[in-house]
């Protein structure tokens, strides 16, 4: 399923939803559909920006890396990660306002600022969006991300 164009994306966000279900599982605690539907939706969105940057970075020999790049452009790549993007903030909209008396709304700002941060990783080919972990030590989204835990928090549990 790895070398099989679109499917390959879907089977690592699907892996994603299906963590989150086990540890749900686990810890006995129901799970928001929206909350789900973001999670795929980020995990899409990695995805296609870790193949989008890897296309653009190993050009000739991407396809013998991962066979799947053989079936890839970087437009199409380009394509799918503006329609997951939007997808995801409104999938994100969607969830703030509809739990917890819409106050997580607020978030929404940070929240579009840190897809928007890693759309620019990915049009910019960095390496941020290539390898996750370099997400977290780009200061501006280490700043947003703190900025929305602490906010997130504050929101639930003193408004």
């Amino acid at each position: 399923l790895k070398d099989i164009p679109i499917i390959d994306i879907h089977v690592i966000a699907l892996g994603f939803i299906i963590r989150t279900q086990s540890g749900n599982a686990l810890i006995n605690t129901p799970t928001s559909p929206w909350l789900l539907i973001i999670i795929f939706l980020l995990a899409l969105f990695w995805a296609v920006g870790k193949r989008k940057v890897e296309l653009a970075t190993l050009r000739s020999v991407a396809s013998r890396h991962k066979r799947v790049y053989k079936f890839y452009t970087g437009g199409f790549l380009l394509s799918l990660t503006n329609i997951i993007a939007s997808m995801l903030l409104l999938a994100y909209i969607f969830f703030t306002s509809s739990t917890h008396g819409m106050v997580l709304m607020w978030t929404i700002p940070i929240a579009t600022f840190m897809v928007f941060r890693y759309l620019y990783f990915i049009y910019a080919d960095k390496e941020e969006a290539q390898k996750s972990e370099q997400i977290f030590l780009d200061p501006q989204m280490l700043i947003a991300l703190v900025f929305w835990v602490v906010s997130s928090v504050y929101l639930l549990y003193w408004v």
